[in-house]
């Protein structure tokens, strides 16, 4: 990556929303960025819930949908990170909420291993399934159990799947 590429991530990585917007303004290529590992501004951005800089990159032609080394879309960076203003924007943008990455990962499940019991509770609402099972077999309270969000667990996927 150039500096420019550098400066710019560094300002989605941070909270400095104005900078991210300044740098995009004086340079249009930077919504194409792409970091090598496959992660693009879209994906920093979403992570970062940097909702303003995720509008102008999504009106400028960055792709939703594009996804990481890993498989991983904004959606799934920004559940992951508990992200919801992030994942509103997206999901009115049509992104699918119930895609998948490469080892199955949906975005509940990001949430659930990071015990983000808001976002789960925000993707349960709109119809994401708790039972969706990852490559290996494991579900989302598999994900939320695992790695001990015992605070995920009886509001996630199991009181849902009773209902």
């Amino acid at each position: 990556m150039s500096d420019k590429q550098r400066t710019f991530v560094a300002a989605l990585k941070s909270e400095d929303d104005a900078e991210a917007l300044r740098l995009l303004a004086d340079d249009g290529s930077l919504v194409g960025l792409n970091d090598g590992g496959g992660k693009t501004a879209l994906n920093y951005a979403a992570e970062n819930v940097h909702v303003a800089a995720m509008k102008f990159l999504l009106a400028n032609g960055a792709d939703q949908n594009a996804k990481d080394g890993r498989g991983k879309t904004a959606f799934h960076f920004a559940a992951e990170n508990s992200r919801v203003t992030a994942m509103e924007l997206l999901l009115a943008k049509g992104i699918d909420p119930l895609a998948a990455p490469k080892y199955g990962m949906t975005a509940l499940s990001y949430a659930a291993a990071n015990g983000h019991v808001a976002t789960m509770e925000f993707l349960l609402a709109k119809g994401v399934d708790p039972l969706a099972a990852t490559k290996y077999d494991k579900t989302t309270l598999h994900c939320a159990a695992k790695n001990g969000h015992v605070a995920a667990v009886p509001r996630g996927p199991r009181r849902q799947a009773e209902r």
